[in-house]
C-alpha cells in the first residue's frame, strides 16, 4: 500500500488497557488482580507456578461454561491501584511487590512463586498500599515441529513427553501446519506418508487428534501453540 498523502483517521486508544481472553472454567471479577497462563489466557490471580501478572481486572467475564477464549473481559495495564498487603511496612515503599492472592500483594518472601505485580507507590495502613502496577506480555504461541507415537483411529496423540523435554507438561495446539507419518518397523526412511490437515489428523479439544489409525506409526507433527 502507497504512502499517506493527506490527513488519516488513525483508530486509537490509550494503552493502558487491553483484552483477556478467559481461561476455560474461569471467572475474572471486576478489580481483582489476574494473571497469564503459560498457554496466553487470562486466569484468576494465584500464586501459582508458571504465571505472570495481567494486570487489573476492568470489564469482568464469566467463562464458566466455556472453552479456552469463549469469553473476554479487560485489564488496566496501567495506573495505581489500592490492594490489601500482607504485613508491608512503610519504610517498604518503593519496593518490588508480589502477589499473595487476586486482592492482596507482599514482598517475595510473603509468597510461594514470587510472581511480580509492580512497585510500591504508598503505605496506607497496616491492612492497604497503593501499587503501581507493571504488567507482564501475554504469552503468544509460536511454530512446534515435534515427534510423537500415533494413535488409534479418532486417538489423541500424546505430546506430554515431548513437552516434557522442552521444560512443560503439554501444549495447547492452535493449527496443524503439516504432518509425516514414517512407519516405525522399518525405520524413519524407509517409508513416510504425508497425512493431510483436517482428513487425516485434525485439533479437538486443543490436542492432536488421529482420524485414521497412526498406532504404528511415528508421526512427526508442525503445529502451532503454546507450551505449558
Amino acid at each position: 500500500m502507497a504512502a499517506a498523502t493527506e490527513d488519516r483517521a488513525t483508530e486509537a486508544r490509550d494503552g493502558k488497557y487491553m483484552a483477556a481472553p478467559i481461561t476455560a472454567g474461569g471467572v475474572l471479577l471486576l478489580g481483582v488482580m489476574v494473571v497469564w497462563a503459560s498457554d496466553g489466557y487470562a486466569a484468576n490471580g494465584t500464586d501459582t507456578s508458571g504465571v505472570v501478572f495481567a494486570g487489573v481486572v476492568r470489564k469482568e467475564g464469566d467463562n464458566t461454561s466455556g472453552a479456552d477464549g469463549d469469553v473476554t473481559g479487560e485489564v488496566h495495564t496501567d495506573g495505581v491501584f489500592k490492594f490489601n498487603h500482607s504485613g508491608l511496612l512503610i519504610t517498604d515503599v518503593g519496593k518490588t511487590l508480589y502477589l499473595v492472592d487476586n486482592q492482596t500483594v507482599g514482598l517475595a518472601d510473603d509468597t510461594t512463586n514470587a510472581i511480580e505485580v509492580g512497585t510500591l507507590e504508598q503505605w496506607v495502613s497496616s491492612s492497604e498500599v497503593w501499587v503501581r502496577i507493571r504488567p507482564h506480555a501475554r504469552p503468544e504461541p509460536r511454530q512446534w515441529t515435534v515427534a510423537a507415537d500415533g494413535a488409534a483411529a479418532a486417538g489423541t496423540v500424546n505430546l506430554a513427553t515431548v513437552a516434557a523435554t522442552l521444560g512443560g507438561t503439554g501444549f495447547k495446539v492452535i493449527s496443524i501446519q503439516a504432518a509425516l507419518a514414517f512407519v516405525i518397523a522399518t525405520g524413519a526412511g524407509a517409508a513416510r506418508t504425508l497425512l493431510r490437515v483436517p482428513t487425516d489428523i485434525t485439533v479437538a479439544s486443543q490436542a492432536v487428534q488421529c482420524v485414521t489409525d497412526q498406532s504404528a506409526n511415528r508421526l512427526v507433527i508442525t503445529f502451532t501453540g503454546f507450551l505449558y
